[in-house]
This record gives C-alpha cells, sequence and structure tokens, in this order.
C-alpha cells in the first residue's frame, strides 16, 4: 500500500491524471516582494540532474505579495518545491489556467508567464526548498482584483504532485496532503472484506458502488488508482482476479488463469501495477501496464513458505518493494525481484502497513501476537533496513497487532491498528519523523483503514451497536481534520466481518 497509499500515494505524480492547485488571488495585498529577483533565459542544461525518470518532489502555493488588475505586470503565485531531488528547467513545464485561457510559464522572458526565481546555488535547476515566483509577462492573465488559476506542473513530461496551503487567509485551492480552498476533484474508493465497494467525491457524501464481481468468498485485500482506473484483486485462495472501474462504482473482472494463489497486495508507480502474493512455494508477482491484462514476473521467488505471505507492496524512487513477515523483495523494473540483503526483523504477523514518504520506506507492525509494542522499519533502498521498538506506544487488545494503514499526510506519518478490543478500543499513532510516535484513539470498533485528502482524514472500518440485545456491526466512514474529533459520514447495515481493509483516493 502507499503513505502517498490513499494517501495522498503521496507517489502518483507519474499518473496520466493532472493535480492542479487553484488559488485565489485577493485584492489589498500591499506588501512588495522581499528578497533578490531575476529573470534568467540562459543555461537551461540541467547540472547532472538524472531526469532519467519521474521525481517524487512536491510543490507547495501560496499568494504572491503583490495586488492585481488591468495590465500585464502583476506577481501572481508564490511556489516553492520540497524533496530530494534538483529539478532541471529544461525539463520543467508550468501552465496556468484562467477560465477556458491557457497560459505557458517560461523562464524566458516574452512568454505569457514568466517564472523567476530567489538567487539559489544552481540557476539551471529548481532545488529543494527554494521559492520561485510567476509573474505576468505578454498576457494580462489576471486583470480582475479576484482570480482563480489552475496551476499544473509536469517534470521530464511527468507530473509533479501539489499541495497548495494558505499564506493569505484561505484563499488558495490545493490538492491531496494539504489543507486547501478548493478546487480539488477526487473520489475515494473503500472495499469491505465482503466485497461491498463505497465511493465519495467530497469525504462526506458516500454511495453504495457494485459489489465486487468475485467468486463466492472472496474479499480485497487491497486497492490502487492509476492510469485513470482504480484496480484491486480478490484473494480466496482459488481461482484469483482482477477488477477494475473507472469511477469507483461500477467494476469489471478480469480473470488471471493461475490456481491458489493468494494477491495480497498493489502499488501503482512508474505507469505500472504490481501485484504481489503467495504462490504454492513462495512469493509471487504480477504486473500490468493498463489494470487490465496482467503478467507473471515472478514464480516462487523464494522457497521459504514463512515469508511467502508479502502483505504490503510500496512504489518511491522508482523502485517497487514487497515486505512480508520475515522478509522483504525488491524491483526497479516490475518484473526482476531481488530478495532483500538485510531485511525488517522482529515481526510475528504480516505487516499490513507500509509506505513511501522522506526519502524512505517504511513498514509499521506489532510484536508478540499483537500484544507486544510497535516496530517502525525503515530503509532507503529498500534492501537495508532498520527496525526500532516502541514500548511507549504499545496497548494491550488483540486487535493492536493488525495494523491496517501507514499513510503521510505530507507534514507527518499516521498509522493505524486493527481494533478488536470493543468500542472506541482503536488506536492510531502519529509521528513527525517516524521515530516519536503519539497515541490517539478513533471511534472504529475494527478493521480500520484510512487515507487523507483535502486536509481530512477518513477512517473506513466497522463499529458496534446492540439491536434486540445481540450485538451488531455496522460499516462505518468517519472524518476528521485534526485526528481528535471524529464526524461520522456513512453507515451501513449490519454485516457480518470485519471491516474494511482498502482504501484508495484520486486525483481528476
Amino acid at each position: 500500500m502507499e503513505l502517498q497509499k490513499a494517501e495522498i500515494r503521496r507517489n502518483e505524480e507519474e499518473t496520466a491524471v493532472s493535480p492542479v492547485i487553484a488559488t485565489i488571488l485577493m485584492v489589498a495585498i500591499t506588501v512588495v516582494l522581499a528578497g533578490v529577483l531575476y529573470v534568467w533565459a540562459n543555461s537551461l542544461a540541467s547540472e547532472g540532474t538524472d531526469t532519467s525518470v519521474g521525481t517524487l518532489n512536491t510543490y507547495t502555493t501560496v499568494d504572491a505579495d503583490d495586488e492585481t488588475g488591468p495590465g500585464a505586470d502583476d506577481t501572481l503565485v508564490r511556489m516553492q518545491v520540497t524533496g530530494k531531488d534538483d529539478l532541471a528547467w529544461s525539463f520543467i513545464k508550468i501552465i496556468i489556467s484562467v477560465g477556458d485561457n491557457v497560459y505557458t510559464c517560461s523562464v524566458v522572458a516574452g512568454d505569457d508567464c514568466e517564472i523567476s526565481q530567489a538567487a539559489g546555488d544552481n540557476d539551471n535547476a529548481w532545488e529543494p526548498g527554494e521559492y520561485l515566483f510567476l509573474s505576468e509577462g505578454t498576457e494580462d492573465i489576471c486583470s480582475e482584483a479576484e482570480c482563480l488559476l489552475e496551476i499544473s506542473v509536469t517534470y521530464n513530461g511527468r507530473t509533479l504532485a501539489g499541495d497548495g496551503v494558505s499564506g493569505q487567509g484561505g484563499n488558495v485551492g490545493g490538492h491531496t496532503g494539504g489543507s486547501t480552498g478548493g478546487g480539488v476533484s477526487y473520489t475515494i474508493v473503500t472495499i469491505d472484506d465482503e466485497g461491498n465497494t463505497f465511493y465519495s467525491t467530497d469525504t462526506q457524501n458516500w454511495a453504495l458502488g457494485e459489489v465486487l464481481p468475485f467468486d463466492s468468498g472472496g474479499y480485497a485485500p487491497d486497492v490502487e488508482y492509476g492510469e485513470s482506473m482504480f484496480v484491486t484483486t480478490s484473494n480466496d485462495g482459488y481461482d484469483m482476479y482482477f477488477a477494475y472501474s473507472s469511477d469507483g462504482d461500477t467494476w469489471t473482472k478480469t480473470k488471471n488463469t493461475k490456481n491458489y494463489y493468494n494477491y495480497n497486495s498493489l502499488a501503482y508507480g512508474d505507469g505500472m501495477f504490481v501485484s504481489a502474493g503467495q504462490g504454492s512455494g513462495g512469493w509471487v508477482m504480477y504486473k500490468s501496464t493498463d489494470g487490465i491484462s496482467w503478467t507473471e514476473t515472478q514464480d516462487d521467488v523464494s522457497s521459504n513458505s514463512g515469508t511467502a505471505w508479502l502483505s504490503c507492496t510500496m512504489y518511491g524512487e522508482g523502485t517497487f518493494v514487497s515486505i512480508a513477515s520475515s522478509g522483504a523483495v525488491y524491483s526497479t523494473d516490475g518484473e526482476n525481484w531481488n530478495t532483500a540483503t538485510n531485511s525488517p526483523s522482529g515481526y510475528t504477523v504480516h505487516p499490513d502497513s507500509c509506505a513511501y514518504a522522506n526519502g524512505k520506506f517504511w513498514a509499521v507492525k506489532k510484536t508478540s501476537g499483537g500484544s507486544g509494542p510497535w516496530i517502525v522499519a525503515q530503509s532507503e533502498d529498500g534492501t537495508d533496513w532498520t527496525s526500532e521498538s516502541y514500548d511507549k506506544i504499545s496497548c494491550s487488545h488483540s486487535g493492536c497487532g493488525l495494523m491496517k494503514r501507514l499513510i503521510h499526510d505530507g507534514t507527518q506519518f499516521v498509522a493505524m491498528d486493527g481494533g478488536g478490543g470493543g468500542a472506541n478500543s482503536s488506536r492510531g499513532a502519529y509521528s513527525a519523523d517516524g521515530e516519536t510516535w503519539t497515541t490517539f484513539y478513533n471511534p472504529m470498533y475494527t478493521g480500520a483503514t484510512m487515507t487523507y485528502v483535502d486536509g481530512t482524514y477518513v477512517l473506513a472500518g466497522m463499529i458496534d451497536g446492540t439491536v434486540g440485545g445481540s450485538q451488531e456491526h455496522y460499516n462505518a466512514i468517519y472524518t476528521s481534520t485534526d485526528l481528535s474529533t471524529w464526524t461520522l459520514q456513512y453507515q451501513s447495515g449490519n454485516v457480518g466481518c470485519c471491516g474494511n481493509k482498502a482504501i484508495a483516493t484520486s486525483l481528476d
């Protein structure tokens, strides 16, 4: 699953879906731009920047400290990039849309929109932490006191993920992973253990989609978004299936002819889906470039049955990583897989929670059958791992061992356990660095999974109640902006078992 799965997989910058930042420029902004700015038009070649693949960098936008009005002389937007890579200007494309009008921004004077930067170490690249400004060039892009701008950024032909955070009282819109003011289009899909699908386009209003077209007994352990569609798998130990949907409502099944395989996890990256699972004697891998046709790439990567259950798969920095209870495998092309030389250790149950964030691969799990402390494993390359145990956030009920989700919301990690100890006994924890964790309670009874979109945490799982003297379980979806106050947005009828395992978010 990917800390951008929902999440916010904070790594969808490579999808065919263009994220946009909706920015409202307000009147009466009188502060003069500070700093040394200049527009440069030469030396655009990259200085050692690798552009053969995309980047996991992200950017933020705020209003520039300038008034807008008639005349092509307004500074419109201030932007900042974060991440690990220097982005060569010769491979960056920035587009501004105002209504039906589209404007191209360039570092070359004389274009519709001009890009200027505060003096940095490398004039040929947009460096992590460096600010740039978008200003009107030859066109009067915003002639009014207030304009709605949509910003699209691509690098080497691939979409760069954006995150809007207001610097002017909430008048800046943005994408998943930030507190936004509007203009975001997305769909959230979550699937329960019985194949029921639920979807929403605003986190508050939810609809029941089609039941997954799998055979009886199958359920969906994971769902991913890429190539303009949601993709999920079946897991029942017999004939195995994949299914896809463009809207989260209508689903189409595609069958894989291999029997007795469990497809446990999915990841999307570099224009492909990867499915990791369990075969008759070890790990099994499949890949697809469209989410419909699948090809087996590895069969029985390892004959060690103890590491055969690959429960979580993630993508980052050009590498797929899939992790199990006592091992991990990695691949740079989705076809050729290698066993990690120094795999995560100390797990006695399968890790269901992993993500790529802050330049590292992460996995979170519990030991001792669920009653022990949390363990956080991390790796920069997917092969060399370190693990730390955190007793201070341990809990005692049995569901603590069933970590359902690990996400990164752009600021911090959030991990969820599986509940199982009764109403309001489920736990979660958040951390800015993956090392210091603070716990919180959530309203779920069991089966909790989470994503983050448009400044809101979305939690799907099960709650319990009493009807006619007997205990009943209900699918439920809650939202929160602070991990403290939760609002019930959806509740379904009585279900048998066992909450939600899968959730994914698109940015349309």
